[in-house]
């Protein structure tokens, strides 16, 4: 890859976890910012584990397909490259084959022809049970180690990809590319690194990115995208809307969001440190960031995977009367060994399932023992009572 002397545009698409409906003239703006590619996060570990563990989407399908169409249509309509990375939230293969699936519809429903490169990123369990075997897989920080039991009880397995099946796909022509569980990040940075440009600024870039409007003041009445545009020795941001508004502390600060460390962006090939990252305030709609360096390490994939806990039930309720608001610990104690009683009389063992009373609006709203109770007291907490078992 020879060194890049021009600029090239990254277009933040919009989010494709939610399905709640693309805007489509946000995305219009982008598409009028002539971007030499467009980068879609479809996935992402904070909704907990169950959807990886079941293969299937967080919304609806009519949802779904509503945001990709908008992307699809646009971006094929104007000769721009289209990725998108962590297919349905887990990005395991029956949630990038639903995806696949509604590619297929719109490009049918628009008549559109492209070349589609579609990359699955999950592990066979033999795979990773012969690395463990191997003293090839470590733990995450706290977490604890990896056995073998746990892969075979678990329903997927999928590896963070980093830049270079990306890559692959677009060095084969891709028009779009549809990729199992990646890094975020990746979808962001592989178009740049390809062509050539400065790996620390494509990767501290894609980073800053990849939430698309996070880094933007939030305005009401102003819905807005994000462009990134990198060049030879810095990289800018902006608002799609040119009534939008981008804080330099806004930028920066995205850097913390999902990281160990703010200094360290750790992607599976190397790390980027932004400790000397200079951001630097052009006007209030625009950024220009520089600083930030590469270090290469030994390529490592984070395997990210789910097993079957079981069935829940729950149920809901309010209390407003004073009295068990004051004492409703005890209340819920109370609660928890009647409930139990009359379980064990139809034959069921307490350890054969599991039973936990979440009370919210304790205190005046505090978050449980993470913080000091107010002196304001409730007028009314909600109950949520949860029951987990083998069967439902």
């Amino acid at each position: 890859m020879a060194p890049a002397t021009h600029e090239l545009r990254v277009l933040v698409g919009g989010s494709l976890m939610h399905g709640g409906g693309l805007d489509e003239d946000v995305f219009k703006m982008g598409l009028a910012l002539e971007p030499d590619v467009v980068g879609a996060d479809a996935g992402s570990s904070d909704p907990g584990p169950h959807y990886l563990g079941a293969g299937k989407p967080m919304t609806s399908r009519y949802g779904l397909k509503r945001s990709l169409e908008v992307q699809l249509v646009g971006s094929r309509q104007n000769g721009i490259p289209l990725v998108i990375g962590s297919a349905g939230i887990g990005g395991a293969r029956p949630q990038v084959e639903l995806f696949r699936e509604l590619i297929d519809e719109i490009a049918h429903e628009h008549n559109l022809h492209f070349r589609l490169a579609t990359i699955y990123t999950d592990v066979d369990k033999s795979y990773v049970k012969d690395k463990i075997a191997a003293g090839r897989v470590r733990a995450i920080g706290s977490l604890p180690e990896l056995t073998p039991d746990a892969v075979d009880r678990s329903t997927h397995i999928v590896g963070m990809a980093g830049i270079e099946p990306l890559i692959e796909a677009f060095d084969a022509g891709a028009d779009v590319i549809l990729s199992g569980r990646c890094s975020d990040s990746a979808v962001f940075a592989s178009y740049p690194i390809l062509k050539g440009f400065d790996q620390a600024l494509a990767w501290h870039m894609a980073k800053t990115i990849e939430c698309g409007a996070a880094i933007c003041e939030p305005m009401p009445g102003v819905p807005t995208g994000v462009l990134g545009r990198i060049r030879e020795r810095d990289w800018i941001v902006e608002p799609t809307n040119p009534n939008g508004i981008c804080p330099r502390i806004r930028v920066a600060a995205h850097t913390l969001y999902e990281q160990a460390t703010p200094d360290e962006l750790v992607e599976p090939g190397g790390i980027t440190d932004t400790s000397q990252a200079v951001y630097e305030q052009l006007d209030p709609r625009r950024v220009v960031v520089t600083g930030a360096r590469f270090t290469p390490k030994p390529y490592s994939i984070k395997l990210e995977g789910a097993e079957l806990m079981g069935y829940r039930t729950i149920s809901l309720g309010a209390i407003r009367d004073p009295y068990l608001i004051d004492n409703v610990d005890e209340y819920m104690r109370r609660a928890e060994d009647i409930t139990r009683k009359g379980v064990r009389r139809v034959g069921i063992p307490d350890d054969s399932y599991q039973l936990l009373f979440r009370v919210y609006g304790q205190g005046g709203g505090r978050l449980g023992p993470w913080q000091e109770p107010v002196a304001a007291p409730s007028g009314e907490v909600v109950v949520i009572g949860e029951a987990i078992a083998d069967t439902q």
